[in-house]
């Protein structure tokens, strides 16, 4: 009879000590700590634009231990430590550094050598008279010390509804929630040859030095008025240099049409009315009651 084979020793687990365990979770925590928040899981408080927008974003989450073990899921990767790369979307937007301001006190949009971290986007269907924009910008504090990424978005002619995120301690944190969003809503990459995808919001060429005449004015004729108002021109509300304001506005989508053949055609609200407004016709059309009155740029 053969000799018995013995039996192969079980080797018990190796003992990892509590001082080892507290390391690695140190580590994984400053790994995590590094790390900008992911887009999906930002906590910047979203409110209607006319109430006022503030909020801040949360970081990620650091290393856990379960069972006397350290998790395996592993820890988000920090942003690379070398200068962030130059890039510009090929919209032929250029201006100089300081040139942009930004309504936010304190505060400039934040400019990478020609690049202007800020967009602005349409939606515009004009089968179902809707219009609507999307608004982003990467905000740095004056001394440089903090940066945010803000969106506003809501139907063309309102104020929208608006977020922040952040502040955040280096730009790279507010440029990945910028790229990470205009992925979403474009569904193109920030830095490429852009083309509007079906769907998807279409970006609005945009010159970010721009000197608005204040001495600009927009009118429309009204004749035949059911309350009885006198035959004539007049003036939309507010002026062009009040942010808002329906003349402010007026001049903004000409503006925009200036730069982008396309936005020839806007669905405007105002108060319970649409208004298609055609700058080819030079035209107002009342969506609900297809009146039409002529407008002119004065």
């Amino acid at each position: 009879m053969p000799p018995k084979k013995k039996a192969a020793a079980v080797k018990k687990p190796t003992a990892v000590s509590k001082g080892a365990i507290a390391k690695v979770v140190k580590k994984q925590g400053k790994i995590a700590a590094k790390a900008p928040a992911a887009p999906g899981n930002r906590s910047g408080t979203r409110s209607s634009a006319r109430a006022g927008a503030a909020g801040a974003s949360g970081g990620a989450g650091a290393g856990a231990k379960a069972g006397g073990k350290v998790a395996k899921s592993p820890a988000p990767k920090a942003p690379a430590a070398k200068a962030p790369p130059k890039r510009t979307v090929s919209t032929g937007v250029t201006v100089a550094a300081g040139q942009a301001k930004n309504l936010v006190a304190d505060t400039d949009i934040y400019v990478e050598g020609k690049t202007v971290w800020a967009c602005d986007l349409s939606l515009i269907d004009r089968a179902v008279n809707s219009d609507k924009f999307y608004n982003m910008r990467v905000l740095q504090a004056q001394d440089g010390s903090a940066y945010w990424c803000t969106q506003q978005w809501g139907r063309t002619g309102t104020s929208g509804q608006s977020n922040i995120d952040g502040p955040f301690p280096t730009v790279d944190h507010a440029k990945a929630v910028f790229d990470d969003t205009f992925n979403r809503k474009t569904g193109c990459k920030w830095g490429a040859s852009f083309s509007q995808k079906k769907g998807k919001y279409n970006f609005v060429k945009k010159d970010y030095g721009l000197v608005r005449n204040a001495s600009v004015s927009w009118e429309y004729e009204l004749k035949n008025d059911p309350l009885k108002k006198p035959d004539g021109w007049y003036p939309y509300d507010g002026d062009v240099t009040t942010a808002g304001s329906a003349m402010a506005n007026m001049e903004e989508y000409w503006e925009q049409y200036q730069a982008n053949s396309w936005l020839d055609t806007r669905f405007v609200e105002s108060g319970q009315w649409t208004y298609k407004v055609d700058f080819n016709a030079m035209a107002q059309t009342n969506t609900t009651s297809n009146k039409t009155r002529p407008i002119r740029r004065v």
